[in-house]
């Protein structure tokens, strides 16, 4: 019998060379960023024949300690994936992924110690979050925005954006304040349309002024609030990475020998990493989508991993723990193979619970034959894969077609992303949208809260509303309505 750490060699040898446009197909597509409504419950599966049961996560969260009663014996006649998906069929998943005490964040997904977390993506220890994704590490009032981390704040339809304040419609800003449409600003104060300045203040487009006459410039400048979506568009500047060594990509700042990336910090070695974040030196991560925490190494084909995992393969929003394999929304469990939702759990194989030396041993029997039929290394297949492309991380950044992912089995969704419309209220077009906003006769920017009432129906046929959350801050920065739906902008957002 070989031993465990003979498997876990063979694994991490085979994501070497692994293509940034597979790595994104296969695991970037576990993670959704579209919400559904299922038996009445918002979720972020949609309902199809590979997740037939959801259930609120607090109902969720009740039976935890009991899931390895209702595992499941192996199948040697069939492979591990086939064995997940029959656990799968039987399994009443969380409709909602949250780890720890989370307030007001009741519609929102992977969600760790957040307040007032709506209709976001991964904010941990974020509050006042709204329409965002990766909003991480002490965050708060940031909207419509992806990666903002670090103590950040005041932020609305912006990438990237690190230990700064108040930050519109920009990318790449790191340690800098009242920032408008501008990008790769390091150190800079009160500075719109500017790109690749360094401890600057009061610019326009790169050019230094005097503190007065940079502010009435802005005032002037400002006014023109129906042009700001359209220069966001525009701004294409990839920030440079940061205090980091033989790595190559966008946004990596204290990185040794990272290939293929985006937006990740403090790693050593690593291939096809994306939102790998709050590093201390981790060690080895290659074809992962989204880890953050002070200490984890050695993640192979991870979607989502939390607080101090280690050796984690193939697997799925684990939030500590070590030697895990084909799993999905583990916490602070160890050796476990096609696991789903336990906690503080070891030596369980599709939730049925072994002894060490039993463990061990169908452990070296599942990888041999892995390896023999040539799955050793892979990541879930397609047609256990519960969600639609088009509403995932994958589809987000790289733009694949329909029938790219149709032809490999994947889910797609056709119908227009909608909101659900009580029958006493009113659709207007996105021409209409103007009427509610604009100046009064003193110059002062206003948006009638009769807007808060209607659902707009963007110029793609997508609908979506006003919440107050969103109101009130438009008002407190002087911002204009959206004039797209939420994910169009998140997507616009993450090209670079």
């Amino acid at each position: 019998m070989k031993d465990l750490k003979h498997w876990q060699d063979a694994m991490k040898a085979t994501h070497k060379d692994n293509n940034f446009e597979d790595f994104l197909k296969y695991v970037a597509s576990w993670a959704p960023l579209v919400f559904h409504k299922v038996d009445g419950t918002v979720s972020r599966y949609p309902k199809s024949d590979r997740i037939w049961w959801v259930k609120h996560i607090d109902e969720f969260e009740k039976t935890r300690d009991s899931l390895t009663d209702h595992g499941i014996d192996y199948d040697e006649s069939k492979d591990i994936f086939d064995n997940l998906g029959e656990l799968m069929q039987g399994f009443h998943f969380p409709a909602l992924i949250r780890f720890y005490q989370n307030h007001n964040s009741d519609f929102a997904d992977v969600v760790i110690h957040g307040k007032n977390v709506y209709m976001s993506y991964a904010s941990i220890d974020a509050e006042d979050i709204l329409y965002s994704c990766q909003a991480k590490n002490y965050v708060n009032h940031v909207v419509s925005s992806v990666m903002v981390f670090d103590h950040s704040e005041q932020c609305y339809m912006s990438l990237s954006v690190l230990e700064s304040y108040k930050v519109f419609f920009s990318k790449y800003i790191l340690n800098s304040n009242n920032i408008w449409l501008s990008s790769d600003l390091v150190w800079c104060s009160e500075c719109i349309l500017c790109h690749g300045l360094e401890n600057k203040s009061y610019c326009i487009e790169n050019v230094e002024y005097k503190k007065h006459e940079y502010l009435v410039k802005k005032e002037e400048i400002l006014k023109n609030k129906q042009g700001f979506l359209k220069i966001y568009k525009t701004i294409k500047w990839a920030w440079k990475n940061h205090n980091s060594i033989d790595s190559s990509g966008t946004n990596l700042i204290e990185c040794d020998s990272v290939e293929w990336w985006y937006h990740s910090n403090g790693i050593h070695n690593g291939r096809n990493i994306i939102f790998v974040w709050w590093g201390n030196g981790n060690e080895n991560m290659y074809d992962t989508y989204q880890a953050w925490g002070r200490k984890w190494d050695d993640f192979y084909g991870v979607c989502g991993g939390w607080n101090g995992a280690s050796n984690i393969f193939y697997s799925s929003n684990i939030n500590g723990g070590t030697a895990l394999f084909y799993s999905l929304f583990l916490e602070d469990c160890s050796y476990c193979i096609g696991c789903i939702g336990l906690r503080n759990k070891q030596y369980c194989i599709l939730n049925k619970q072994y002894s060490k030396e039993q463990w061990m041993q169908k452990a070296d029997e599942i990888f041999s034959i892995m390896q023999d039929n040539g799955t050793l290394g892979n990541f879930f297949p397609w047609h256990i894969n519960p969600f639609y492309f088009n509403d995932t991380m994958a589809w987000l950044i790289w733009g694949f077609t329909k029938q790219q992912v149709e032809a490999d089995g994947y889910l797609w969704r056709d119908e227009e992303i909608k909101v659900d419309i009580p029958e006493w209220t009113q659709t207007i077009g996105i021409s209409e949208v103007e009427e509610y906003q604009g100046y009064d006769e003193k110059w002062n920017w206003k948006i009638n809260p009769e807007i808060l009432k209607k659902v707009i129906i963007d110029e793609k046929w997508d609908y979506y509303r006003i919440v107050q959350m969103e109101y009130d801050f438009l008002m407190k920065h002087g911002l204009p309505l959206p004039e797209i739906h939420w994910m169009d902008r998140m997507k616009l957002n993450l090209w670079v």
